[in-house]
């Protein structure tokens, strides 16, 4: 199995399967073969020289993470990510299988809940975002819809500039309603709105900028410091 110089092992994947292994999160992985510190070594082959810190994405240059970071390797050891098009996965006993529906056991269940090629995007699009986690949806407005509904309960309240994408009013001035959560559109430039439309109950804030299709741009820093004021 190839070891790959120790310049490059800073590549972190902390995958599920590398978790349903047993191997220790602090691990670092690179393809298209492993390395990694610890004593947990399931025929796998591990370095001589320990890793002394851990892993640091900081330390790595944003080519380096999209290229590397996130990888998961099956049995075949291919060099580029495969594409698994398979919608469930294989239990090793009924046990196992109960405890992956309970949430016990960090593994597969079915290709809605989450899949190998897709939980690599999402750990790279976390690694490169400085971020803890990242889901992937299949389309903007759902990631949108996903990111509002994540947040809001019937009696809360949304600011959200005038100049959005059709269906970002939609959701906000249609389908948000309907789940009892109010909202008021404010001028995206002009800050004394944002401030003046905050109510007790405001929970989020929704802009974009540049805006479609009107490219007006915000002071995003700005809009920032009054949500969290």
């Amino acid at each position: 199995m190839e070891i790959w110089p120790a310049g490059l092992r800073t590549t972190l994947n902390n995958s599920l399967k590398g978790r349903a292994r047993g191997i220790n999160p602090a691990s670092a992985f690179a393809g298209p073969g492993f390395v990694f510190s610890g004593d947990k070594c399931p025929g796998l082959r591990c370095e001589d020289e320990p890793m002394k810190k851990p892993f640091d994405p900081t330390r790595v240059r944003p080519a380096t993470r999209l290229v590397h970071g996130g990888t998961i390797r099956s049995e075949f050891g291919e060099t580029s990510e495969a594409l698994f098009l398979t919608q469930g996965h294989v239990y090793e006993t009924a046990e196992q299988a109960e405890a992956r529906f309970k949430g016990t056991d960090p593994g597969y269940i079915y290709a809605r809940f989450s899949n190998p090629t897709v939980q690599m995007f999402e750990d790279r699009m976390a690694l490169l975002e400085g971020a803890e986690a990242a889901k992937a949806t299949a389309t903007g407005m759902a990631a949108v819809n996903a990111a509002m509904f994540g947040q809001l309960s019937a009696g809360d309240h949304v600011v959200a500039c005038k100049a959005l994408f059709g269906s970002c009013r939609y959701i906000i001035e249609t389908l948000l309603p309907r789940f009892g959560v109010q909202s008021t559109l404010v001028d995206g430039a002009d800050l004394a709105q944002w401030e003046a439309a905050v109510r007790p109950n405001t929970k989020v804030f929704f802009l974009e900028s540049p805006t479609n299709p009107t490219l007006e741009i915000y002071d995003i820093a700005a809009i920032c410091r009054i949500a969290k004021k």
